[in-house]
């Protein structure tokens, strides 16, 4: 019986964590933009975009609607709204080293806070 609601509690939080939501926004490359809808992965607690995640890649739709898999060192930039804010994440050099023990990229999108002569990031990790 214990075994049986472990497995549940277990069951619901994986649940959790795997929700997303479709969020029109724009990847931006050296030498063009693309419209593009973003499957931003949320934190259902806070109904907020799981920046932890989408700082290593993002999954998105093409016009076309196939399904694709953008990762920092693809792109120079990402943009959606969500909610009332908008959000810009630059892709930067991973010198700090983000990421997980099995996940080692040269480049992480860091969420861009400030913008000006001297930009502002942050980076989110549990």
């Amino acid at each position: 019986m214990n075994t049986t609601r472990f497995l549940l509690l277990i069951g619901m939080l994986v649940s959790l964590s795997l929700q997303a939501k479709k969020v029109e926004g724009k990847i931006v490359f050296a030498n063009e933009t693309l419209d593009v809808v973003f499957n931003i992965p949320i934190n259902i607690l806070e109904d907020a975009p799981n920046y932890e995640k989408i700082q290593l890649k993002v999954k998105y739709y093409d016009a076309s609607g196939e399904k694709w898999t953008l990762r920092p060192e693809d792109a120079q930039e990402i943009q959606f709204t969500y909610g009332q804010e908008h959000v810009r994440m630059i892709s930067v050099s991973n010198a700090i080293g983000l990421g997980g023990a099995f996940v080692s990229s040269p480049k992480i999108f860091l969420k861009l806070e400030i913008d000006g002569h001297l930009k502002l990031f942050a980076y989110f990790y549990t």
